[in-house]
């Protein structure tokens, strides 16, 4: 698991689902005005084109994604991609179960340190491609609703929060609902 530290404390235990890279971008218009003017994510409707040497969202070889990073994006960060237990299981299960070869670090349950980015809420694709909360332009809404606001890198500050953020979402009526996809919650960690 990974052993997260925010301001010089443990703040919680997370699993290693992989890692991707990053680079703050600007923060679309539509995405609300409570946002700062960057935001770190890693959906690839907002993300700039970075690549990804495997078909998921995220990598499973860290090697892999260096090796892509120094060749096509230099000024990228590889962020490691982490889940809360309980919510990594129950994320497994909705996408085809854990024998899915995107799922192998989870299935290893990894132990590592990090500094915390933040939480971001996405839903997935069947091939895990990432649509973030963002691309629906909640914040505002969920600001108003809910008291919960978005740091200064567009993250929410902890799972509890990213949790209350997608239940949210979950229960909006169809006419506001997010795409149909399967959505959980994703840590974002510097190594």
């Amino acid at each position: 698991m990974w052993r997260v530290w925010e301001n010089g404390r443990v703040v919680g235990e997370l699993v290693l689902a992989g890692w991707v890279l990053v680079r703050p971008v600007a923060t679309p218009a539509w995405a609300g005005d409570r946002l700062p003017d960057r935001i770190v994510t890693v959906s690839n409707c907002i993300q700039d084109d970075l690549p990804v040497p495997e078909w998921w969202n995220w990598t499973q070889d860290r090697d892999l994604l260096d090796q892509a990073r120094r060749a096509q994006a230099p000024d990228a960060r590889i962020v490691a991609v982490g889940m809360v237990p309980a919510e990594a299981d129950a994320f497994m299960a909705s996408m085809g179960g854990p024998d899915q070869p995107m799922f192998a670090l989870l299935r290893q349950q990894r132990r590592a340190e990090g500094r915390l980015l933040g939480f971001e809420v996405v839903g997935a694709e069947p091939q895990l491609d990432f649509h973030s909360w963002h691309c629906h332009g909640y914040a505002d809404r969920v600001k108003d609703a809910l008291g919960i606001g978005a740091n200064d890198v567009g993250l929410l500050a902890s799972a509890d929060d990213a949790r209350r953020v997608r239940d949210w979402m979950l229960a909006l009526p169809d006419r506001d609902a997010p795409e149909p996809v399967d959505w959980t919650y994703l840590a974002l960690i510097t190594e």
